[in-house]
């Protein structure tokens, strides 16, 4: 993973004055050391959002582009501000004004609430020149433009997606309230649904809870990291012994850049190489449930004993898994182990796979790779074989107990940052800054069992959905694309927004799939349903089915 990054994309249209002083305080919040590093001139797309930002991970021609330190650029964009276009302000309304709803997208609202008719352009004409102009961030370009053609090629057929249509999921909203935002512009595993209405997903130095269902509620923090004198979370600091690093450092202020919560337990990584760990609250309040546990007739109680959890505030286990400088924790994946509890595998770019006892932080592994580690994802089947992904090609299978290689899969032609495991065991995914998501079988490991293309950039991250009928490809901004994998991966059906994908996740049950987009002003949570016709019950998750034996799920009385 590159050392530095850049600002997430913005959609100047500001919704409020105070609504943005808080997004800009929140940006400012973040570790100054991080903002030195992100330095790379942010290009702006001459047109009705002239001020739609993009971070190197995908922007336009340079000549195109705008230093904002420029005095004399900034002259030339006053001066073309009068002849500028501007979207209409968004009303500060209740949230079904604020949101959109399924119902007021059938009758033309826009997905995001974008006012497209006091614009010079239509939704589809921007949509094709974004398409065209963007360009995709990569570390192997002489690379992948050799392979172009080998690559498309290998593709599944057509990439017309009005022709490969498969709505499995039907949008339902648009959630204004949740406002997630990132760190660095290659991670994007910053949003978790716990249950099928509790997502929790990361903003700044905080791991924020929202419950959907409880609409007048705002998100609240689970894990405060920001050390501020109004922080819930009180984090215990373990000092662990990891191959040659012995770390007696406390942790401070964590720069939140990636996460996981499964099995009961909610994990982040740091810029710093930071590790911090909390339980969910199993409580009657907070804990995973089923849709149809749920008893939300009592609005008022369920936000006073939110409150009163909230009071109590978060114990916490800390440590800083590397005294590498570059020891960013890129990944975290969260794995029942052989033992049958919780453990972590922690990717860093120092080169390094780690895992731990997800109770008490104590190690319990480390192997170093030839390169950044980027993602590791454990086996569904306790974690024995761990898939691994960096700044190579190729990926590599390894055994989780003694860290030797069992397989090698090739076909990619850049880094790559994302894989995900089917639940069936047999099948795991990879997602590559070459454009493409290959599937491979571990029956037959030689080749790719298919090769997915991506839209326009990147692919970030990537999510099975728990009964097995879904992958999720989630480029870093713009599109997430909904593979049916009962169909061979050949329908899939494609969710087109504007804006940075901080990261995508099904409910546990399957039933719902949610996408994060981070922006100043048109930051959101998007919810998608499964359509009525496909509506049967995909049953239990892993992680739920681990927590229903425990005894830890809290049923209705």
């Amino acid at each position: 993973m590159d050392e530095d990054g850049d600002e997430p994309l913005h959609l100047n249209v500001p919704l409020d004055e105070q609504q943005a002083r808080e997004e800009e305080e929140a940006f400012a919040n973040q570790d100054q050391a991080f903002m030195n590093a992100a330095n790379h001139a942010d290009p702006l797309l001459e047109a009705m959002m002239n001020e739609f930002q993009f971070p190197d991970d995908g922007g336009f021609d340079q000549d195109m582009m705008v230093d904002h330190e420029s005095e004399e650029e900034e002259e030339i964009e006053d001066e073309d501000d009068e002849q500028r276009p501007h979207l209409e302000e968004f009303p500060e309304d209740d949230d079904a004004l604020l949101d959109s709803t399924a119902e007021q997208v059938e009758k033309g609202k826009d997905i995001q609430g974008i006012p497209w008719s006091t614009t010079p352009w239509t939704r589809d004409a921007y949509r094709r020149k974004r398409n065209t102009d963007y360009n995709s961030y990569y570390n192997c370009e002489n690379e992948v433009k050799a392979a172009a053609a080998t690559i498309k090629s290998q593709c599944l057929a057509s990439h017309t997606l009005s022709a490969r249509c498969d709505a499995r999921y039907t949008f339902y909203r648009n959630w204004r309230r949740v406002r997630s935002t990132i760190v660095h512009f290659q991670l994007r595993n910053l949003v978790w649904p716990v249950t099928s209405h509790q997502i929790l997903y990361v903003a700044s130095n905080r791991i924020m809870q929202w419950q959907n269902q409880t609409r007048a509620t705002e998100p609240r923090p689970l894990l405060d990291m920001s050390r501020s004198p109004a922080s819930n979370t009180t984090i215990t600091t373990i000092r662990t012994a990891t191959g040659a690093n012995v770390n007696n450092e406390s942790i401070d202020r964590v720069v939140v850049c990636t996460m996981c919560a499964k099995y009961g337990i909610v994990a982040a990584g740091g810029f710093g190489g930071e590790l911090v760990v909390t339980q969910l609250n199993m409580n009657e309040m907070t804990c995973a449930k089923r849709d149809d546990d749920y008893d939300f007739e009592n609005y008022d109680k369920y936000n006073d004993d939110m409150a009163a959890a909230q009071s109590q505030g978060t114990k916490a286990l800390g440590t800083r898994v590397s005294s590498s400088e570059n020891g960013i924790t890129n990944a975290i994946d969260i794995y029942n182990s052989v033992s049958g509890t919780p453990s972590i595998v922690c990717s860093n770019n120092d080169q390094a796979v780690r895992l731990f006892d997800a109770a008490t932080l104590s190690p319990k592994g480390e192997f170093k790779l030839p390169w950044a580690v980027n993602y590791t994802a454990a086996h569904p089947a306790q974690g024995r074989v761990l898939c691994v992904v960096g700044d190579h090609p190729e990926a590599v299978l390894l055994d989780s107990t003694s860290g030797s290689k069992i397989a090698t899969l090739r076909g990619h032609y850049d880094y790559s940052f994302a894989a995900a495991w089917h639940p069936d065991g047999n099948i795991v995914a990879t997602g590559n800054q070459d454009l493409t998501t290959r599937i491979y079988d571990l029956r037959m490991v030689s080749r790719s069992l298919c090769v997915l293309h991506a839209q326009i950039g990147a692919v970030r991250s990537l999510r099975f959905a728990p009964d097995g009928k879904t992958l999720a490809v989630a480029e870093p901004a713009d599109y997430v694309t909904l593979y049916n994998v009962v169909n061979d991966y050949a329908t899939c059906q494609s969710l087109d927004v504007f804006g940075e994908i901080s990261g995508i996740g099904y409910s546990p049950d399957s039933k719902r799939f949610y996408a994060a987009v981070s922006d100043v002003h048109y930051a959101s949570l998007l919810q998608l349903n499964v359509a009525s016709g496909d509506a049967e019950d995909g049953g239990r998750s892993l992680d739920e089915q681990w927590l229903l034996e425990k005894g830890m799920y809290c049923r209705k009385k």
